[in-house]
């Protein structure tokens, strides 16, 4: 059965998050755009939201990063992740983006639970509660968007409940989102594919 915290026990018992993260629990969380549903990236975490979602196994996941240190760790960019964060911001006029990356092949993440592809997809949060979080953990996080494929995403926990009430979850509530979803730009020709 899903449990529910509100943003003060969030804010308070950080660390009790970041311990369900690494037990690997799906948390259901409110972003700075819809709903998301995420856990800590193992290829049992990744089968496990794709079968909430009832998502095909193909369609790839975000990852929140801790840090854009812990960007360019992974990924093989030739410019700092930050100053890429910071000029696509300004050209898009959005604080809500996610990257599609290329994936550094000596990379020791795995990578593969959540994509065969050489190219993943990174959020980074910035100033959002959620964002301590991902950083106090230390480690990337899958994530999507909290709905079942094809249907329109959640922006409350009212609706997160309705949806996935049934399952073995941990809500987070503390505001609705505005359904707006994150500008996905392409780094390398700055091509905004959504």
């Amino acid at each position: 059965m899903h449990t529910i915290h509100n943003l003060t026990n969030f804010l308070e018992d950080t660390w009790v998050f970041c311990s369900l993260l690494q037990q690997e629990t799906i948390i259901i969380y409110p972003t700075d755009t819809v709903y998301g549903i995420w856990s800590i990236i193992t290829k049992q975490t990744a089968q496990r939201i794709a079968t909430i979602k009832q998502r095909p196994a193909s369609k790839r996941f975000s990852i929140l990063v801790p840090s854009f240190e812990r960007i360019d760790e992974h990924t093989s960019l030739s410019t700092r992740s930050e100053q890429l964060w910071s000029d696509y911001s300004q050209t898009y006029n959005t604080n809500t983006l996610t990257l599609l990356l290329p994936v550094k092949k000596t990379s020791s993440f795995p990578w593969d639970a959540i994509s065969d592809s050489p190219v993943i997809w990174c959020r980074h949060l910035g100033d959002h509660p959620i964002q301590a979080l991902v950083t106090a953990l230390w480690a990337p996080i899958i994530t999507t968007s909290c709905n079942i494929s094809w249907q329109q995403p959640i922006t409350t926990a009212h609706q997160a409940v309705e949806q996935f009430g049934d399952l073995d979850l941990v809500i987070i509530d503390w505001w609705p989102c505005l359904w707006s979803p994150s500008t996905i730009i392409e780094y390398r020709t700055w091509a905004r594919v959504r």
